[in-house]
């Protein structure tokens, strides 16, 4: 059984998104999600600062690129992992945490995964819902 995990935030972009492709053209997204909140306990005002490492595949982050720049407030639905890879220049062991981002929110704009007609929730077994 697998279990479900879900990681939510919102914040702001300090850098415009990256784009890239690989090898075999297939496009990645990666940003860095800036997360700021202040409280206070016992009169005393505390902050909390979280950068987040953040990636979009396939054609979301193709098409999300454009807009994810410097100052851009987004909120993102994704899944938190741990990459881990031999740096190519030491041949050392490297690990960090990202997050695969499913869903984003720009600027109050949903966008989410682009689907071929005829697949996901909006068709039945006739084809397109026609509303």
């Amino acid at each position: 059984m697998n279990d479900l995990q879900a990681w939510l935030c919102s914040g702001i972009l300090r850098e415009d998104a990256q784009l890239k492709f690989t090898q075999s053209g297939y496009p990645v997204c990666n940003f860095e999600l800036f997360s700021h909140r202040s409280y206070t306990v016992k009169d005393t005002v505390r902050e909390e600062n979280l950068t987040a490492s953040c990636t979009i595949l396939g054609d979301l982050g193709k098409n999300l690129a454009p807009q994810l720049k410097a100052g851009v407030n987004v909120f993102v639905r994704g899944r938190w992992r741990l990459n881990e890879w031999t740096d190519q220049n030491t041949g050392q062991p490297r690990k960090r945490h990202v997050v695969t981002v499913d869903e984003c929110d720009v600027l109050g704009t949903t966008v989410l995964p682009i689907q071929p007609l005829g697949q996901g929730p909006e068709t039945d077994a006739d084809g397109p819902i026609p509303f």
